[in-house]
């Protein structure tokens, strides 16, 4: 007969401490409140959100839900239920944002029960210092959209020049650094196709290898070299076509005009 729990969980004060944020965390926890449904958009791609509130420990951490993640949290909610909702969260990220420690699902691997019938969870509903036993939870107050910024700092990790070079794998990632100067050079920009890759001079057309065909209109596309420091190194940083625009507002073709 198993009677160890087969969970892992971690506490919202140990969360909050000195936690390995490169490691998924179990938790269980009561939902003390509901966002509204967002969304945001990266490269075209449009995926929906929820910021749920978590409450344990005497603590709150917010935990934001994406995906397929909405869809469990509203097949929970369209059920009805009216009591204390416990959650039980197996393999959570556990990320920073503003400065503030925050929960959230990884792709494809987070899953969510609700209410499980578990010692920790009937432990958590008959807690004197989280509502009544039949509280349920609240909806939060509407925010805004996120901004391209907010959006960007609340999903990809934080990381100095000196940890990025440590890094053998792609990823996304948040730096914090000031521009020292722009390298000089006639490569600023390249010839590309209407799909925006790079193509090769091939007698008098160009070939794109994205496309696999031979094309004969090319489109200037920017590439700008930055050299970047902080406080731990230095490194060059590459700006490429949809990023230098935000900031010039000119167009590469307009530029070498």
């Amino acid at each position: 007969m198993i009677t160890a729990s087969p969970y892992r969980l971690v506490s919202f004060p140990k969360i909050v401490g000195k936690i390995d944020m490169d490691y998924l965390i179990d938790v269980v926890a009561i939902v003390s409140s509901v966002g509204r449904e967002r969304v945001y958009e990266r490269n075209r791609v449009t995926t929906r959100f929820k910021v749920i509130e978590l409450e344990a420990n005497g603590m709150k951490l917010d935990c934001t839900l994406f995906g397929t993640y909405v869809d469990a949290l509203d097949a929970f909610l369209q059920t009805g239920y009216t009591g204390k909702v416990v959650v039980l969260a197996e393999y959570l990220k556990v990320k920073m944002y503003n400065g503030k420690v925050q929960l959230q699902n990884a792709m494809n691997c987070t899953n969510l029960m609700f209410n499980p019938e578990i010692p920790e969870a009937n432990t958590l509903k008959l807690s004197d210092n989280i509502g009544s036993p039949t509280q349920p939870f609240s909806y939060m107050k509407d925010a805004s959209e996120l901004s391209l910024e907010e959006e960007f700092l609340n999903l990809s990790q934080r990381k100095t020049i000196e940890e990025l070079k440590d890094i053998q794998n792609d990823m996304v990632c948040v730096v914090l650094g000031t521009i020292n100067h722009v390298v000089g050079g006639n490569d600023w920009w390249y010839a590309a196709c209407v799909c925006n890759k790079g193509v090769i001079a091939d007698s008098k057309r160009f070939f794109c290898p994205k496309c696999n065909k031979h094309i004969w209109t090319i489109v200037p596309r920017y590439r700008i070299r930055l050299r970047v420091i902080d406080e731990t190194d230095s490194a060059t940083f590459v700006l490429f076509d949809r990023d230098c625009y935000s900031l010039t507002r000119k167009t590469c073709l307009d530029l070498i005009e």
